[in-house]
């Protein structure tokens, strides 16, 4: 009775707006919750903290509003320890290592992004396999096993991207702006364009139905000539102030929204002919110093309280649930172009293995600067 969504496009996003999800509002107090959040809530009293890190949203006020949120909805007293972390894949790597060699993890979150992190993830096992059915009893149980949930239950997707062509509106004006990705080919914007050292979201561009193969490795070979400039993600204010006009393509675009609304001159672009919506993942490592906490933290993440206050922090939510502002946006796109977003499920990109062409996107990108 739940089925409302679709493993393929998001063209039944709309159905979603019906409303057939009921959430409700958070509980009073501990008698309120389910059995096993009950058990998680008095082995996280034990704990008092819950440590993490993020590469960043000015996260120091972040986790502020995330711990406020948390012990609000939970009744607790958690201090939050945040502190500044290495991009995901360089963090997904460490949590392995650390496990492996017997330590305690450096953070109590894993937090996943991309097919290659995904499966390097699930085969390393670092993250305990959990009942998130019983965990978020507030959704419908069919999705949380088959769109949401790994099939091991070691991971939960918990919230929604869709990578943008960034630019600096004082250069660029919006009638002019890219649109697509075949046009940042045009030798105009030559030497203008920023990228990612780690080819950020490029790894999946040849798993795409508009991308595949001859294609992906055509548009990655001219547009490496084009890029002047390799920064992480989280170093948008360089596009802001100009010293690069165009950055392809934004790992979290709810950040441009936020900078826009500080009066930053900067905008963005869904590529029309890439128009992906990829998912961020949460897990809780084996080896976490706090695990009853994360655990609470990422059930609380999927409540209509966490998914508000993760508004507020990255300026993006999960397109599943009602209520969604990004939901809103990929409608937009769809409306305009006559055509249905492409949607990267977490068990679709299970299906994927092109870690060998992301090492070929690097070297490209790479060789580019030389």
């Amino acid at each position: 009775m739940f089925k409302i969504w679709t493993t393929g496009a998001v063209g039944a996003l709309a159905c979603l707006s019906a409303g057939l999800i009921v959430m409700p509002a958070a509980p009073t107090g501990a008698k309120d919750f389910p059995p096993a959040v009950a058990k998680l809530i008095e082995q996280a009293k034990k704990e008092g903290q819950f440590r993490i890190t993020w590469t960043s949203m000015s996260f120091k006020k972040g986790a502020e509003r995330f711990e406020a949120g948390f012990n609000k909805y939970y009744g607790l007293d958690h201090t939050f320890h945040y502190t500044p972390g290495p991009h995901f894949a360089a963090a997904t790597r460490k949590l392995a290592e650390e496990r492996a060699a017997g330590k305690p993890a450096f953070r109590d979150i894993s937090l996943i992004a991309g097919a290659p992190q995904l499966q390097f993830e699930l085969k390393s096992k670092t993250s305990k396999p959990l009942d998130w059915v019983s965990l978020v009893p507030h959704l419908p149980a069919d999705l949380v096993k088959n769109e949401l949930a790994s099939p091991d239950g070691r991971l939960i997707t918990f919230i929604s991207q869709s990578p943008t062509i960034m630019y600096n509106s004082n250069v660029i004006k919006p009638a002019n702006a890219p649109k697509t990705f075949k046009e940042l080919l045009d030798p105009k914007w030559k030497g203008m364009i920023a990228s990612t050292p780690y080819a950020a979201n490029f790894e999946d561009l040849v798993t795409h139905p508009l991308w595949k193969g001859d294609q992906a490795r055509a548009f990655i070979s001219g547009f490496s000539k084009q890029i002047s400039g390799l920064i992480r993600c989280a170093e948008l204010d360089r596009i802001a102030s100009g010293e690069f006009p165009l950055f392809v393509t934004t790992c979290e675009p709810g950040l441009v929204r936020m900078l826009q609304d500080k009066g930053a001159p900067v905008a963005q672009n869904i590529p029309r002919d890439w128009r992906v919506i990829t998912h961020w993942y949460f897990g809780v490592p084996e080896h976490a110093v706090n695990p009853a906490s994360a655990t609470l933290f990422i059930a609380w993440i999927m409540t209509p309280d966490g998914q508000k206050v993760l508004w507020e922090n990255e300026g993006a939510d999960l397109h599943y649930l009602p209520g969604s502002r990004n939901r809103a946006t990929f409608e937009a796109i769809e409306k305009e172009i006559g055509q249905p977003m492409i949607v990267e499920t977490l068990r679709k990109q299970l299906t994927y293995h092109n870690e060998d062409f992301k090492k070929w996107v690097l070297g490209q990108f790479r060789a580019s600067k030389k």
